[in-house]
Parts: structure tokens; C-alpha cells; sequence
């Protein structure tokens, strides 16, 4: 069978993926910590995102309300939860650093370096 054949490693396990990140191979294990050190950098970039498109959204909404107050309602809670999510995430980021600094746990310290 041919899908048998495939050489995984050379399709998935490709060294240097961005700024150091993702140069283990496939083969070799990574800790559920190095994942999330990976991967946490780009939740802020992806929240922040979505957080404009919220914003967006709920600005285009308010403005075609026409003076609806249940509209006008469902606009600003839009941005409003926009708003609040991004703040839960930052907070949340950086209660994880203060804890891991105190704790002194070394991988939560070496999050963004």
C-alpha cells in the first residue's frame, strides 16, 4: 500500500519552523509544557484578532440599530464580551507568571524568551 510509504518525519518533523519554535523533530517527545510555551506566544496575536473583529461587529451593529434599544443591547454586549475575553485571557497570562515566578517553576519563566 502506498500511504504505508510516507515518510512522516519529512513532511511534519522539519527543524527551524519560525524564530526557533517547533525544531524538534517528529520523533522526539514533547512535554505538554513545551507545547503550550509554543503555542501561547500566538494566543495573544489570535485573541487579539478576534477581539478587533468583535469590535468591528458590534460597531456595525450599533450603527444599523437605527435606534432599536434591543439592538442597541445586543451591540453592546458584543463589544462588551469582546472586551471582557480579552481581558480574561491577559489576566490569566500573567497570573500564570507571577505564580510560576514565585514558585519558581522554570518553564512558566521562559514563556516569551
Amino acid at each position: 500500500m502506498q500511504i504505508a510509504q510516507i515518510d512522516f518525519n519529512a513532511l511534519f518533523g522539519q527543524q527551524g519552523f519560525g524564530k526557533g519554535k517547533f525544531t524538534h523533530g517528529i520523533n522526539q517527545d514533547l512535554t505538554i509544557g513545551e507545547i503550550i510555551n509554543t503555542l501561547l506566544p500566538y494566543l495573544f496575536i489570535f485573541s487579539g484578532l478576534i477581539l478587533l473583529l468583535m469590535l468591528i461587529y458590534g460597531g456595525i451593529q450599533l450603527m444599523l440599530s437605527s435606534g432599536d434599544p434591543q439592538k442597541i443591547k445586543s451591540a453592546q454586549s458584543k463589544i462588551t464580551d469582546g472586551l471582557i475575553g480579552f481581558v480574561i485571557i491577559f489576566v490569566s497570562y500573567w497570573l500564570v507568571l507571577i505564580v510560576g515566578n514565585v514558585l519558581g517553576i522554570d518553564a512558566i519563566k521562559n514563556i516569551f524568551q
